[in-house]
């Protein structure tokens, strides 16, 4: 993804801030499409500054893209509530695409797919 672009994704989400703030957050990241995805879904659901890039100053980024990839997915994870974890964890379980009512099925808590 160019600066530009990566920018515009993340207005066009919500998330505040200068051109100028939000590249520098994003820049790490390489302006790779899935990093920003979760970076922008994690600042859109900051509990301290919902939609603020300046949620992005928390993520640690170093090492290589490998790690960055899987840090990234990890902070995504642990980021979610403990029902959302337990759905997600049964829908990787899934090898094959699965109806949206069987997964809705397997949502024992009553609200991860809500």
């Amino acid at each position: 993804m160019q600066p530009d672009d990566a920018v515009a994704y993340f207005h066009a989400q919500g998330i505040r801030r200068t051109h100028t703030e939000i590249e520098t957050a994003c820049a790490p990241y390489g302006y790779h499409p899935l990093g920003l995805c979760l970076l922008g879904g994690l600042i859109v659901g900051d509990f301290q500054q919902p939609g603020d890039i300046a949620a992005a100053k928390r993520l640690d980024v170093s090492g290589n893209l490998v790690q960055r990839q899987h840090h990234v997915l990890q902070t995504a994870y642990d980021s979610l509530a403990p029902s959302r974890q337990a759905i997600l964890g049964r829908i990787a379980c899934f090898r094959s695409p699965v109806a949206y009512e069987t997964l809705k099925a397997l949502d024992v808590c009553g609200n991860a797919l809500a």
